[in-house]
């Protein structure tokens, strides 16, 4: 649940800290006086986007830090844990945005993205109000699912129909490849003739530049390794290394940790100049040199890169270029075959939707009949006796069908008896609304595992026993859970456990919201002034000691 809610620099808040208690709670206030800041403040914690416009006037950042206190194996110890943050008894969670801005998000003093602190707070906090999204027809299908707890089999879906239309792609290019090579038929075959006859392999450039290379400095190459090896058999090098050897040989047995390791290196030097003697002697004369293996190589390296230039490719590229020919033209040859193979994988890719697809159809058909008994069996005690619930799934075609599945789910009620039931947003009224937005959402958290839900004057455009009505819904969902209420009515406020107040006050210039939990005598003079407005009269005191009396 959520237990603290702090906001500083925050629109017309300055420094807020608001301490939640169980069931249900309760915040009124008059128009304007904030009921919305602190709202937007809780939603900025939780993941929404952040806006500038919401830092304080005169201020460089907001912030807005909450504190759950987590309910024993909740969902969301697992996407702490992916996330690499310890699960507590307690989580705090805080974002900051400055002027310029940006904004950082922490959970438990960890650094986190926006997106992992969203998907956090849809698992804590369920906010809603009169123009919940519910409303809208596209969320009707996911609010199903999760009354049906779909996670499973709809990724099952969803996987089916990435692989259907990865196959319905694959067998496309196909197609269009096989156009392609059919259309260019005759310049496929003779590249391919004319790249066979050349035959380009893998590194052959730089083999062949390195041989042309040598080819025409071998001459100069040829005298300079002569000169070495007249110097080397003119035995000077020999007689001084010899010499030395002999000089050290004798000292060796006076200092031999001294002198052996010079010995040593003297003693390499003479093997590596015999070795580098025999190895000059192996190296073919000046008549090695051939004229015409360097012409070979120059016409070779003249007709590779003259092919490149013609495919506009790299001489190093002309054998993938080959490969990727022949398979273009390979492809015409069998393309019955190719065409046939992915054909047969297409249609059991479609199979395998359809498969899964028609068991969350059952799955929704049967649930939707056990939300409509739910919800249905709320209405009466919400004052929407004679209203009537129905969710409806209609089949759509192929070329409709998508991830979610293959129909559409749309709420429909009929708020009189004999009437046609028609889309919720278009039939109800907008105190209608809010009655069956409650009953749906209430019929949803049972199987929802979200500890807090809020209401934002889900009352809204009723009044009386109505309201009343409402409110008693509400302190029986808070039985199970922690419900937060943003409310202007008396009915609802006389049925909360905890009360708060919002209130503007002026000082000079400055505009400021405070908020502060009500005493019982503090309840019933605000109750009173709900009830009777601006001035409050004995009349409302007295009315509003019989609301908290009855509830």
């Amino acid at each position: 649940m959520l237990r603290t809610l702090s906001i500083e620099n925050v629109v017309l808040i300055d420094q807020v800290s608001i301490t939640f208690d169980e069931g249900l709670c309760v915040l009124s206030g008059e128009t304007g006086a904030g009921k919305s800041i602190l709202l937007d403040s809780l939603g900025l914690a939780l993941g929404a986007r952040a806006e500038t416009s919401l830092i304080r006037q005169g201020q460089d950042k907001a912030t807005v830090t909450c504190a759950f206190d987590l309910p024993a194996k909740h969902a969301v110890i697992g996407l702490l844990d992916d996330a690499g943050i310890d699960a507590e008894d307690t989580l705090i969670v805080r974002r900051d945005i400055n002027t310029q801005g940006r904004s950082r998000a922490f959970i438990n003093d960890h650094p986190v993205s926006v997106a992992i602190l969203k998907s956090i707070g849809n698992l804590l906090v369920d906010i809603h109000g009169q123009f919940d999204q519910l409303l809208e027809g596209s969320q009707h299908r996911d609010a199903l699912d999760s009354f049906a707890q779909h996670g499973g089999i709809l990724q099952e879906v969803r996987d089916a129909f990435a692989a259907w239309k990865a196959a319905r792609e694959k067998l496309e290019a196909t197609r269009l490849q096989i156009q392609q090579a059919q259309d260019e038929k005759e310049f496929l075959e003779y590249a391919l003739k004319e790249l066979d006859k050349v035959d380009p392999q893998p590194g052959e450039e730089k083999e062949l530049a390195k041989n042309r290379s040598l080819l025409m400095n071998y001459e100069k190459i040829y005298q300079s390794l002569q000169e070495t090896q007249e110097v080397l058999d003119s035995g000077d090098l020999e007689t001084v290394l010899s010499s030395a050897l002999k000089n050290l040989t004798r000292a060796q047995g006076l200092n031999p940790e001294l002198t052996t390791p010079i010995v040593e290196a003297l003693e390499r030097a003479q093997i590596e100049v015999t070795e580098a003697s025999q190895l000059m002697a192996q190296v073919p004369g000046a008549a090695a040199f051939s004229p015409e293996e360097l012409e070979r190589l120059d016409d070779r390296l003249f007709t590779l890169k003259g092919l490149a230039r013609k495919h506009q490719v790299p001489v190093e590229e002309l054998h993938l270029l080959r490969n990727q020919i022949a398979e273009k033209f390979n492809l015409l040859a069998d393309q019955s075959g190719s065409l046939a193979v992915l054909e047969k994988e297409v249609v059991q890719a479609r199979k395998s939707y359809e498969e899964k697809a028609g068991k969350i159809s059952a799955s929704r058909q049967k649930y939707a009949g056990a939300l409509d008994k739910q919800v249905n069996e709320r209405l009466p005690n919400l004052k929407l006796e004679k209203a009537v619930f129905a969710t409806v799934l209609i089949d759509m075609p192929e070329d409709r069908w998508s991830e979610h599945g293959m129909e559409q789910v749309s709420f429909h009620i009929a708020t009189n008896p004999g009437s046609a039931p028609g889309p919720l947003k278009k039939i109800a009224s907008g105190g209608e609304r809010s009655r069956f937005m409650l009953a749906l959402k209430s019929a949803l958290a049972q199987t929802q595992n979200v500890p807090t839900l809020i209401f934002d004057e889900a009352d809204s455009g009723v009044g009386g026993a109505t309201a009343s009505a409402i409110g008693d819904h509400l302190a029986e969902l808070a039985r199970s859970r922690q419900v937060l209420s943003i409310t202007h009515s008396p009915q609802v406020a006389a049925k909360a456990a905890h009360h708060w107040k919002i209130e503007k006050s002026h000082a000079g210039t400055t505009t400021s919201t405070q908020v502060h939990q009500l005493t019982m005598e503090e309840r019933a003079e605000e109750v009173a002034r709900m009830l009777a407005g601006a001035e409050v009269t004995p009349e409302a005191r007295a009315a509003a000691a019989k609301l908290l009396d009855a509830a």
